[in-house]
């Protein structure tokens, strides 16, 4: 999805760059009024497109910041063992309060974080 809206972006900048081109040949018979809508309009379609990649940057940065938080490394504690408990308390049928939180303070399996 990432790719498809990149590579629209990069379409769009293309085209807007074989329009700019066409600003170099001023034909004789065109007003200035004209020419001056069209580099209006050039540059409005210009700050559009980089809002659009902005915003891109911004969502991309997003993501790599989620997977950094869901991948990180917990030294203090043995994983297997933590895993452990984790899946007993899965395992209940009615978990209390003070396991929970014991559990959560142990800290949660990289296996089991994304679910």
């Amino acid at each position: 999805r990432r790719r498809a809206s990149i590579k629209q972006i990069v379409m769009e900048t293309s085209s807007s760059l074989q329009q700019q081109l066409s600003f170099s040949e001023i034909s004789e018979d065109e007003s200035p009024s004209s020419r001056a809508k069209r580099r209006w309009k050039w540059a409005i379609e210009q700050e559009v497109l980089l809002v659009k990649v902005e915003k891109e940057n911004q969502s991309v940065i997003r993501e790599t910041l989620r997977q950094k938080k869901l991948n990180y490394e917990d030294p203090s504690v043995d994983s297997v063992v933590i895993g452990r408990v984790w899946i007993e308390l899965m395992d209940q049928q009615e978990t209390s309060t003070e396991d929970l939180l014991a559990a959560v303070k142990m800290g949660i399996p990289p296996k089991m974080r994304e679910r």
